[in-house]
């Protein structure tokens, strides 16, 4: 699966303009660059196939659409969001239910629960654009439950032995991706706590706390570099 990638399409690029004292080359076929990313306060891990939750595909395009068409509506990004959110919940209740018959189970559990969380994340940070400073923290509350979940995975204890001191932590597949995604939302509460705390000790504070800092904004795929590949 590609993991990371944007479908807003590529810029296209002359070819560079010869000096009029010389012979013009033949022309050249237009290169294209790579594809845009797409604005920080937007971006997330934007999946063109998903062989762990190919149900939840569909809301990722409608994301993805909604992120090249529209980027700086923000009521149309937490519609598109939260529909991808939803559908990774959906995987994720799936993938219980049949977790008997389903080959690497957990992995599969993880990516769902991690990918649900990163849509929470940006489903809240423009909450926090509009102003609904009470559904925004609802959704990095979200975001931070399901990523602990991960980053704080371990498997049952087992009897102890003389190896268990050199023995490696055994952790998630999606342990790293969960903790950025867990630090992220944690910092955007902050931002949006602050935010009401200036805003109540202005003396003229009225309307919409300010929009969330973009200090540390969503990186574009948050997933172990070992599962960005094209399938």
């Amino acid at each position: 699966m590609i993991l990371g990638a944007s479908l807003v399409p590529g810029i296209a690029v002359r070819a560079a303009t010869p000096d009029p004292a010389t012979p013009k080359p033949k022309p050249k076929a237009t290169a294209t660059a790579a594809p845009t990313p797409a604005p920080a306060l937007t971006a997330a891990p934007l999946p063109i196939s998903d062989d762990n939750c190919p149900f939840a595909v569909l809301a990722a395009k409608g994301f993805i659409r909604t992120t090249a068409q529209t980027p700086g509506d923000s009521e149309a990004l937490v519609k598109s969001s939260l529909a991808a959110a939803t559908a990774y919940a959906s995987c994720a209740k799936q993938l219980t239910k049949d977790r008997e018959t389903v080959p690497a189970f957990l992995a599969k559990f993880h990516h769902a629960e991690v990918r649900e969380a990163q849509y929470h994340l940006v489903a809240g940070r423009n909450y926090f654009i509009l102003g609904d400073g009470g559904n925004a923290r609802e959704q990095f509350e979200r975001a931070r439950a399901l990523s602990s979940d991960v980053a704080n995975w371990a498997p049952p204890p087992s009897a102890p032995t003389e190896n268990d001191a050199i023995k490696p932590r055994i952790i998630s597949r999606y342990h790293e991706a969960a903790v950025l995604v867990l630090d992220q939302a944690a910092a955007a509460s902050r931002a949006l706590d602050e935010a009401f705390a200036q805003q109540l000790s202005s003396p003229q504070a009225s309307g919409s706390p300010s929009p969330a800092p973009t200090a540390t904004p969503m990186p574009r795929a948050t997933t172990p570099a070992h599962e960005a590949s094209a399938h």
